[in-house]
């Protein structure tokens, strides 16, 4: 279950950057499509090169490291070696998918009222890859929790 688990947010979260997370129209004129991929190329554009480090490193980067680590963890025989769970823990904290699947959300509900906005199949990617990936690292804990050989002996 955990492998399927990882498998499918994985690529929930390979594809999560590239299509639209938010389509947001206000009037006749005035329409604007939000992506990661998108977000983090307009702020480099405009001068704000920290921020769009700071978009991609934590809504890309960091999830991809901790999808491979979690991958490692997984696919390994027996229990999983003590320093990949840790690792992917770690990576978790930093990890922002369920910060921006929150944002999205917040976004949907507070511009309601002001403009017509749209959910694009990439929110709902973030959401699943947000989703998956918890339930992935809960089951790797669970697994290396499990009795048996310790992997990690220490010496």
């Amino acid at each position: 279950l955990g492998r399927a688990l990882h498998l499918a947010g994985s690529l929930c979260l390979l594809a999560a950057p590239l299509p639209m997370l938010l389509g947001i129209k206000k009037g006749i004129l005035k329409e604007r499509a939000f992506s990661l991929l998108e977000a983090v190329r307009e702020q480099a554009a405009g001068g704000e090169l920290w921020l769009a480090c700071g978009l991609a490193a934590f809504m890309a980067v960091v999830p991809v490291a901790r999808a491979a680590v979690a991958g490692m963890a997984h696919w390994s025989s027996g229990r999983p070696a003590l320093r990949w769970v840790m690792l992917e823990r770690e990576l978790g904290r930093w990890c922002m998918l369920d910060v921006l699947a929150l944002a999205l959300v917040i976004v949907v509900v507070k511009l309601d009222d002001l403009a017509t906005v749209s959910i694009g199949p990439g929110a709902a990617l973030v959401v699943a890859a947000a989703a998956l990936k918890a339930a992935d690292s809960g089951l790797l804990r669970l697994r290396s929790n499990d009795t048996g050989p310790p992997v990690d002996v220490p010496g």
